[in-house]
């Protein structure tokens, strides 16, 4: 069994379950019996109840390494859901308790300055808070308080649209710059990719890589590539059930009748599997 990875697939690893233990060459990211730590710190853990399993992640700031780290296990687990919480390890009540402590500093955040990001932060942290509670069969729950929140919130929207707008036109110009680095890494000359929602694949000698960082032998994408085009020939969709299709580390979970593929955290567009498939051959 295969242990040591680079930091993102190390990362992949851990959200699939797929083995027990793993971890980088310098160990400064490593996993063991569901929990995920950075430079010995936990980060996430993987717990099981009776009403399914879910992710925790932590909230704490650490160093860039580190939230880059926590960055990463936050994109691996889209697929699951999850609740970021003060201290993955603690006990249900205990991250309740820390939830009640971030609604307080965010209504004392509030109080001072009202603006619309704090209400919306505050009502996001009790829907969240409340959702938590509710999985884990507790009976805390939290509240926004009494008050004409929605006319504040309306003149604060008014005063921070000048300030959105300027932003986007910000946004614009880095957009910019990072769609010249995806050019660069499809072109294989850089290993970063800035991520804009649409994962693309790339071949790297005999491996098909992801632009979330997950790597998979390309023999086994070829082999899941025919499969998946004489169903979408025909028009029908994949569901795992019973029988797998390995695709390395990972397992295909599903095809639906537009032909994006679904494996772990990934969703990846027919489009774009056509386009590696010309590019290998094998279409």
């Amino acid at each position: 069994m295969q242990t040591v990875f680079d930091n993102d697939m190390t990362i992949h690893v851990w959200a699939n379950e797929s083995q027990p233990t793993g971890r980088n060459a310098g160990g400064s990211v490593s996993f063991e019996n569901g929990t995920l730590k950075s430079y010995a710190a936990p980060i996430a853990r993987h717990v099981h109840t009776k009403r399914g399993r879910v992710v925790l992640i932590t909230t704490h700031h650490y160093s860039m390494t580190t939230a880059r780290h926590v960055n990463v296990a936050r994109e691996a687990c889209n697929h699951i859901t999850t609740f970021e919480v003060s201290d993955v390890m603690a006990t249900p009540a205990e991250c309740m308790k820390g939830y009640k402590s971030r609604y307080k500093a965010l209504l004392l955040k509030y109080a001072k300055r009202k603006t619309a990001k704090t209400l919306e932060s505050l009502n996001g942290l009790i829907e969240t808070a409340n959702t938590f509670s509710s999985f884990f069969g507790l009976k805390s729950r939290l509240a926004m308080p009494e008050g004409d929140f929605e006319a504040i919130l309306d003149r604060s929207r008014k005063r921070e649209a000048k300030v959105r707008k300027a932003a986007a036109e910000y946004h614009a110009s880095l957009e910019a710059e990072r769609e010249e680095k995806r050019v660069a890494w499809l072109a294989g000359v850089s290993d970063y990719y800035p991520d804009n929602g649409i994962i693309r694949l790339r071949v790297k000698g005999d491996v098909l890589q992801t632009s979330m960082g997950a790597d998979v032998p390309l023999d086994h994408a070829v082999k899941a590539f025919k499969t998946l085009k004489r169903l979408h020939a025909k028009g029908e969709a994949y569901q795992r059930n019973g029988h797998t299709i390995h695709l390395g580390h990972f397992a295909l979970d599903a095809m639906d009748e537009t032909g994006t593929v679904t494996a772990g955290c990934h969703k990846v567009e027919w489009g774009e599997i056509v386009r590696i498939a010309n590019l290998v051959g094998v279409n």
